[in-house]
This record gives C-alpha cells, sequence and structure tokens, in this order.
C-alpha cells in the first residue's frame, strides 16, 4: 500500500534548535530485514517505511480568550507532568557533560563566531553508543556521565519527553529517523530499541543513490524549515553506507517581554582586532545580573520556555578563561539560587545577530574521551553487525543561531560517518554586550539548547 510520506512543521519560527546525527556505517551484507515494507514518497523521491514512531501527544496551550481557560490550562498542566515524570535534573548529570563540552567546542575561537547544540549532541552519542558495544560503548557512556547503556536509555528517553512540546505556545519538536540500506542485514533488536528510546521512524532504499540521498535531505530540511539547506545539499551516502541515525530538534519561542524596534540603533561593536556597526535591541527592564570569576552574566525569558543567557567577560578576561572555568555551567544550572547577584534595573543593550559555524568533531570527541570509534582496530560496533574493521572516518556539526526584536532562530546538523574499510554590582546596571560575549539558551526544564561565542555579530 503506497502512502503520501507527510512532514508537520509549523509555519513561523522564533527558535529553531536543530541537530542532526547522521551515523553511516559502510560494509555490504546479504538483504534479510523482512518486515512489510510501504513505499513513501519525497517528491520525485522515494523511500520505504519499515517501521514509523509515535511521538508523543502534546496539549494545546489554551487561548487566554477562550471561556474554559481554566479548565484548559489544567489539562496543559496535567499532561506536562506526564511527560516530566520520569525527569529528574538532579540524579541526571546533563549539566556534567555541558560543563565537559563547553570549552571542548567553543574555545579556541579566534575571532570566529562557534555555535553548537548541547542537548541533540547529546542524543546523537546517545543512539552512537546503541550501535556500538564494549570500551566503545564504554567511552561514550563516561563522556556523557552516565554508568551504563540502561541509565543512558532512561536519561535520554526523559529528556526526550522533557524537551518535546507542541502546544501552540512553546514549539520543541523533535524527530529521529533510521535510514536503512535496503541490501544489508540488520540487528533489528537495535533498530527497536533506538526506536523505542529516541522515537526513531525506520525507512529503507537504495544506499548511494541520489535518489535516497535527496530522500535523506529532504526530510531533514522538511523538520528544519529549511534554515541547514546549503548543507544538506553536501548529504552523499555510498553502496557501502548501512545506516544513518538522523535527528532534529525545531524549537521556537518569543522573549517575555519583547524588544521595541523603535528602541534599535546602530552602536560599535568592540572584536578583538576590529570594530563593527551594528544595530543594537535596547529595553530597560527589573532583573537580576548574576556574577562569576571574571563575568558578568544577564538573562531574557523565552516565553513559556526557559532563559537566553548572556555571559559577558570582565575587560581584563577572555572568553576561552571564562568557558574552562567551573562558574559559567553553574550560573547556569543554579539561576535564581546563585548567590552572588545583583537585583536592578537592567539596561539591555544586546546586538542583534546571525552566527553560524562548522566544526570537524574528531578531535574535540576524542578530547572527551570518545576515541575508539575512530580506529577500525579498536572500534566494536558489534550491536548493529558483525563485520570488523568499522570506524567513525568523519563526524561534523555545524549550527546557526539568530536573534531579533521577537525572539530567537536556531539551527543545527551533526553528522557522524562510520564506514568499513572502504570509507560590581549598582542598582542600575548597563548590561551592553559591545565586545565578544557567551550565549546560552535554555528549556523549561534547564537543558542547554544551544551554546555559543559571538566575536562578530
Amino acid at each position: 500500500m503506497q502512502n503520501k510520506f507527510k512532514f508537520s512543521v509549523p509555519a513561523t519560527v522564533l527558535l529553531v534548535a536543530v541537530v542532526t546525527v547522521a551515523i553511516i556505517l559502510g560494509i555490504i551484507f546479504i538483504p534479510n530485514y523482512n518486515k512489510e515494507k510501504e513505499n513513501l514518497s519525497f517528491g520525485n523521491l522515494t523511500a520505504y517505511a519499515v517501521s514509523e514512531a509515535k511521538y508523543p501527544e502534546t496539549v494545546d496551550y489554551p487561548d487566554i480568550k477562550s471561556p474554559n481557560f481554566y479548565e484548559e490550562e489544567t489539562a496543559w498542566e496535567n499532561r506536562r507532568l506526564e511527560l516530566l515524570k520520569d525527569y529528574n535534573s538532579k540524579t541526571m548529570n546533563t549539566d556534567d557533560f555541558f560543563k565537559n563540552s563547553l570549552p571542548v567546542f567553543l574555545s579556541g575561537s579566534k575571532g570566529e563566531n562557534k555555535v553548537y547544540s548541547p542537548l541533540n549532541m547529546y542524543f546523537a552519542l546517545g543512539m552512537l553508543a546503541e550501535i556500538t558495544d564494549e570500551n566503545s560503548r564504554n567511552e561514550i557512556l563516561k563522556a556523557l556521565s552516565v554508568n551504563d547503556i540502561e541509565e543512558l536509555r532512561k536519561t535520554s528517553n526523559a529528556l526526550f519527553k522533557a524537551n518535546y512540546y507542541n502546544d501552540k505556545r512553546v514549539k520543541s519538536i523533535l524527530a529521529n529517523s533510521l535510514w536503512l540500506n535496503d541490501k544489508v542485514k540488520f540487528n533489528k533488536e537495535t533498530l527497536e530499541k533506538i526506536s523505542d528510546v529516541y522515537y526513531a521512524s525506520s525507512y529503507s532504499g537504495e544506499m548511494g543513490s541520489k535518489e535516497f540521498d535527496g530522500a535523506i535531505a529532504t526530510w531533514i530540511n522538511e523538520n528544519t524549515k529549511n534554515l541547514l539547506k546549503n548543507q544538506t545539499g553536501d548529504i552523499k551516502t555510498t553502496k557501502y553506507t548501512i545506516i544513518s541515525l538522523v535527528s532534529t530538534i525545531y524549537f521556537k519561542a518569543c522573549w517575555t517581554d519583547k524588544f521595541n524596534e523603535i528602541a534599535t540603533e546602530e552602536q560599535t561593536f568592540y572584536a578583538e582586532n576590529d570594530e563593527y556597526e551594528c544595530d543594537f535591541m535596547n529595553m530597560s527592564r527589573g532583573g537580576t545580573v548574576y556574577y562569576g570569576k571574571d563575568f558578568s552574566s544577564a538573562r531574557l525569558s523565552l516565553d513559556g520556555s526557559g532563559y537566553m543567557y548572556f555571559i559577558l567577560p570582565d575587560k581584563n578576561s577572555s572568553v576561552d578563561e571564562i568557558l574552562r572555568g567551573d562558574d559559567l555551567v553553574r550560573v547556569i544550572s543554579s539561576g535564581d539560587s546563585w548567590q552572588n547577584k545583583t537585583q536592578a534595573t537592567v539596561n539591555y543593550s544586546v546586538p542583534k545577530f546571525d552566527v553560524s559555524a562548522s566544526m570537524d568533531l574528531e578531535d574535540g570527541l576524542k578530547e572527551l574521551g570518545i576515541k575508539d570509534v575512530f580506529s577500525r582496530l579498536e572500534s566494536d560496533f558489534s550491536p548493529l553487525t558483525s563485520e570488523k574493521n568499522l570506524a567513525v572516518s568523519s563526524a561534523q556539526h555545524s549550527a546557526r543561531v539568530m536573534i531579533d526584536e521577537d525572539g530567537c532562530t536556531g539551527a543545527a546538523y551533526t553528522m557522524f560517518a562510520v564506514e568499513g574499510m572502504s570509507a560590581p554590582p549598582p542598582t542600575i546596571i548597563d548590561f551592553t554586550l559591545d565586545r565578544p560575549f557567551i550565549f546560552a539558551v535554555t528549556s523549561s526544564t534547564g537543558d542547554t539548547l544551544f551554546a555559543g561565542v559571538v566575536n562578530k555579530p
């Protein structure tokens, strides 16, 4: 039976955070994955459904003008509590990965912008752990600060449900998929486990064909509102590719208090070795300024979600020093419980920015202790296949974050290619971000969706 492949992506994007994980393994087997296939159309491109995940159901946040607003709001709150029942930030240790990965992927910017998504990198490495074993898996578990694969599964599943919103107030749409070589034999239990934990649908087709490459790119573009279309145009599998794991996150939220466009004016941004004239958004609000070692921080609330933190190094300090210190993550995770802070009228002056960056993750992952997957002699992909001599041949990450008077738009894309042998506090504070600074975007649960360094707004 043929069915049209349909995607639902909200039309208005205020914050899109996307991380796409593609784990590509290259080796040929005799096909015997026998599930009945359904034809799925992507325009003129074709793939076949092996299984389709059912994502958590959400309840729309009610219109405040609704005559049944309070009853509908209660239903919304009850559904959120149900999705959060397995979430426990005190025992999940996700801040450890954020703290350890932050300097690895953001320091050493040398005047360039950098940005990445800790949450979806966590999901990416979680799925990589599912298809590895022995020391290859243990290195990933250690980097993610979990004791075993069962703890990782519980944490990842709880993170997914806690950060999955589709309620007309906040959009945080997570989507996962597995793309399978139709000539390959797979371990069915491994695929089903990834589907259960990460809500991943599976599709099969001819690896190495333009049609299948196009199908993967189209799926990503549909789920990222074409924000990473330049990057997805480079997706190319080969006949040796046996599986691609893809994960996206779509996040939309407005500032709780929007900037007034009338107050936006051109100011000077002082980069390390240059000066730039750019538009700064300005407003004054009652708020809090937090102080860590050699930096100050202020945050703006995202309606119905978390915050965007802005971290400004002191004039005698640097971005890299802050990234490698302990206080940055502590301030973000502590929030109002942070002791060194001042309540004040904060005069925010924030440059509008559109920053993007691409990076090779291999050295960073090795610095985090993930080494075996890059070695054909040491890697262990036995949960997926009995074949030897497989290794991660490339690990790439691209991301983009923009902010304006209404809110933020962000996108990120991560690809792992795994192949065989063939492949001081005043009462009124001027918080002016006119020199290189750090930012982080958190969800309502405090999980970090994006973090970046702005050297050139």
